[in-house]
C-alpha cells in the first residue's frame, strides 16, 4: 500500500490509464450474456473498464487484496491480477451466465447489445468467426510475449485502439522512439503466429 501511495499524482494517473487499458482488453475477449463488448461499452451491471481499475486500486488500499510481493514483482502486476480476477468472476457469475437482467437497459448502465438479438449487418456468423479468431490470436500472442512485459503493454494499447507512438509513450512512461522500436519487435514476434493462427478465409462474393 505504501508503494502505491508513494506515487506522484501524475504517476497514479498514468497507472490508472494503463490499468484501464488492461481491463478493456480483458473485457473484450470475454462474452457477456452471449455478446462481446465494444470499446467504451459497459458490461452487465454497469461496470466499465475504468471501474475495474479503480476497484483494484481500492482493494489494495483497504487491504482486501494486498500486494503479494512473493507472487508479483510490481504493484502494477498485482493490480492487473486483481482486475483479471474480478472480470473473470463477473463473467462467469450466475447472473451473467443465465442472462438475467439486473437493471433496466440504458446506454450508460448496461451494454445495450446484451438485450438485443444481433442483426444481419454485419452477418452474425461472420462476427462470431472473427471474434473467435481474434481470441485465439490474442491467447497465442500473450504466450509469445510472456517474457516481455513491455511488449505486452504495447500490444494491449494497440488492441485498445491507442496507436499513436506519442500516446502510447505517455501511457507507458517511455519515449516515442522506444515505442516505435517495440512495435518493430512486436511485429517480428507476431509474424511467427501467421501460420499458427491464420485469419478466417472469406468466400468470394458472387
Amino acid at each position: 500500500m505504501d508503494d502505491l501511495l508513494a506515487l506522484s499524482d501524475v504517476e497514479q494517473e498514468t497507472l490508472l490509464k494503463r490499468l484501464t487499458v488492461h481491463a478493456h482488453c480483458k473485457m473484450r475477449h470475454l462474452t457477456w450474456r452471449g455478446v462481446y463488448v465494444n470499446k467504451g461499452d459497459a458490461v452487465p451491471g454497469g461496470y466499465e473498464a475504468y471501474d475495474f481499475a479503480l476497484d483494484a486500486i481500492e482493494k489494495m488500499l483497504d487491504g482486501r487484496r494486498p500486494w503479494n510481493k512473493d507472487k508479483y514483482q510490481t504493484v502494477e502486476a498485482a493490480l492487473r491480477a486483481t482486475i483479471d480476477s474480478d472480470i473473470n468472476h463477473l463473467a462467469v457469475s450466475a447472473d451473467n451466465a443465465r442472462g438475467r437482467r439486473l437493471a433496466l437497459e440504458s446506454s450508460k448502465d448496461e451494454t445495450a447489445q446484451a438485450y438485443t438479438v444481433p442483426g444481419t449487418e454485419p452477418n452474425p456468423l461472420t462476427t462470431v468467426i472473427d471474434r473467435d479468431w481474434q481470441n485465439r490470436f490474442h491467447k497465442a500472442a500473450m504466450k509469445e510475449l510472456k517474457d516481455d512485459p513491455f511488449l505486452i503493454k504495447v500490444f494491449e494499447c494497440l488492441e485498445a485502439e491507442i496507436t499513436k507512438p506519442e500516446e502510447i509513450a505517455v501511457m507507458l512512461d517511455t519515449t516515442p522512439e522506444e515505442v516505435n522500436n517495440a512495435k518493430k519487435r512486436l511485429r517480428r514476434k507476431l509474424e511467427k503466429l501467421d501460420g499458427k493462427c491464420p485469419p478466417p478465409k472469406r468466400r468470394a462474393k458472387v
